[in-house]
């Protein structure tokens, strides 16, 4: 960016780079809250995944049984997504 010469333009030159910076660490900032946010909702089905190849080994019963534990589980974390980003914040 080239400096105008004009006192008045520097100034506006000064006012436009800080609300750059304002912007920049303002959009940091939700960054900084949003990814572990992300994470911890990207996470539960990604543990139900694990436990269903796992179980899946043992038997169809069992695989049966975590089917409707996970479904329980997922339907309880839904509800209660709020907390998850109260907490993260």
């Amino acid at each position: 960016m080239h400096m105008p010469r004009s006192p008045q333009g520097r100034k506006l030159a000064v006012v436009q780079n800080t609300a750059i910076d304002d912007r920049k660490s303002l959009n940091r900032l939700i960054l900084n809250l949003a990814i572990p946010a992300f994470l911890s909702l990207v996470a539960e089905p990604l543990f139900l995944m694990a436990d269903s190849a796992v179980v899946g080994h043992v038997g169809t019963s069992q695989l049966a049984g975590l089917g409707v534990a996970s479904t329980a589980l997922l339907t309880a974390t839904g509800l209660f997504v709020f907390l998850a980003y109260a907490t993260t914040a």
